[in-house]
Order: structure tokens, then C-alpha cells, then sequence
């Protein structure tokens, strides 16, 4: 088997989606520092609007105008992380669905070697939709997906296992099957394809949101507007 065709970039994935994990903790951590701004203002904005001995109804408009450019501030950041996380889950369910659809048509072969199978089928990880998005699920998720791709990958490899000894033993025995490896081999190129499928759109994935979450930080570092209000 092509080890190039079957090789997970693992520590590729794991520090590009340590990356994205950085940048929603960038966002978090902003829209702490809004919090805190907007009530730090709101306590100044309550002692000078109730303070009947001076008129600072000049001063108070002015405070209540930056706290509403703050709300709108953490509006927006809300609504990036939440945009983030929805798609970026999403699509790991998908691919992690997919994955254990063929771990399961592997594990209906007809090949015999039940005791390797159940070995590999007993390791499969698995992982219900939630409404709750955070970072922890975005971690769980791509274990999963790593996971079950090292088993499916080990299900070819067990496949193929088979097939070349099948083969050897018939050549040896004299026993004319050759239509059995083609078809095998047909089948077991089928499965390799959906596996290289899902393994790409994983990188594609996590390279996408990587990508995503760099322009994310640059634009973090020129919000004028929220440093103006917030500093």
C-alpha cells in the first residue's frame, strides 16, 4: 500500500487547530475586556447621572454613547465566534460521520480474520451532535476524526493483507481465481478512495479555518474603533 496515500498529517492538523484555538480565545477574551469596560462605565454612569448637586447630563450622554458603541463591539465579536464555531463543528460531525460509515462497510467484509476486526472495530470513537459549541468540542471532535482514520487505515492495510495472501495461496495451490484478486482489489481501491476523500477534507478543513483565523488576528490588532472605546 502507498504510505504516502494513507499518511494522516497529524501534527499539522493538531497545531493548525491549536492556531484556531488561540484565535477564539483572542475573541474571548476581548469580549471580557468588554464586559468589564462596559460595566466599569455603567457604575460611572449611574454615580453621575443620580448625582443631583452637579449637571453632568453632558458628561453621561457622552458615557452612555461609548457604551453603546461597546455593545456593538461585542455584538460583532459574538457573532465571529459563533459563525467560526458553527461551521468549523458542523463540518467535523460530517467528516466524522463519514468515517465510521466506512469503518463500518470494512468491518461487512466478508474476509474472515473476525478476531483483527473486532480488535479494530472496538477502538472506534464516537460522538453525538450537541448544541453546546466550544473549544473542548472542537478538540474532541478531531481526536475522533484522527482517531477512526487510523482505523480505518489499518482496516485497508488488513484488507490488502488478505488479498495478497489470498493470491499467494492460490498461485501456490494452482488454483485459477484470477477474477477473485481483480475484484477484491477493485473493492479495496474503492474503500482507499473514500478513506484519501476523508482525509483530505479534514486538511482542507482545518486549512481553511487556519487561513480563517490569521486574517481574524490581524484584523483584532486594527480595531480602532474598540481601542478607542475600550482602552
Amino acid at each position: 500500500m502507498n504510505k504516502d496515500k494513507n499518511n494522516i498529517k497529524e501534527n499539522e492538523i493538531n497545531n493548525k487547530t491549536n492556531k484556531i484555538y488561540e484565535t477564539i480565545n483572542i475573541i474571548d477574551k476581548k469580549l471580557d475586556e468588554i464586559n468589564k469596560k462596559i460595566n466599569e462605565i455603567n457604575d460611572i454612569y449611574i454615580q453621575y447621572e443620580f448625582n443631583r448637586n452637579l449637571k453632568l447630563g453632558l458628561t453621561t450622554s457622552y458615557l452612555k454613547f461609548q457604551i453603546e458603541v461597546l455593545f456593538n463591539e461585542r455584538k460583532y465579536y459574538l457573532k465571529i465566534k459563533n459563525i467560526i464555531m458553527k461551521k468549523f463543528i458542523k463540518e467535523l460531525y460530517n467528516i466524522s460521520e463519514f468515517v465510521i460509515l466506512i469503518l463500518i462497510s470494512l468491518e461487512d467484509l466478508d474476509i474472515g480474520l473476525e478476531n483483527d476486526k473486532r480488535n479494530i472495530m472496538k477502538k472506534i470513537l464516537k460522538m453525538k451532535r450537541m448544541k453546546n459549541l466550544n473549544v473542548a468540542k472542537i478538540n474532541e471532535l478531531i481526536s475522533i476524526i484522527l482517531n477512526n482514520l487510523r482505523l480505518n487505515r489499518d482496516f485497508l492495510n488488513l484488507f490488502e493483507n488478505f488479498i495478497l495472501e489470498k493470491e499467494q495461496t492460490n498461485n501456490r495451490k494452482n488454483i485459477h481465481s484470477k477474477n477473485l484478486v481483480v475484484n477484491l482489489m477493485s473493492k479495496k481501491n474503492h474503500l482507499q478512495l473514500e478513506y484519501e476523500k476523508n482525509v483530505n477534507q479534514l486538511s482542507e478543513l482545518v486549512d481553511y479555518f487556519y487561513d480563517f483565523s490569521i486574517c481574524i488576528d490581524k484584523q483584532l490588532k486594527k480595531q480602532e474603533l474598540l481601542h478607542f472605546t475600550l482602552k
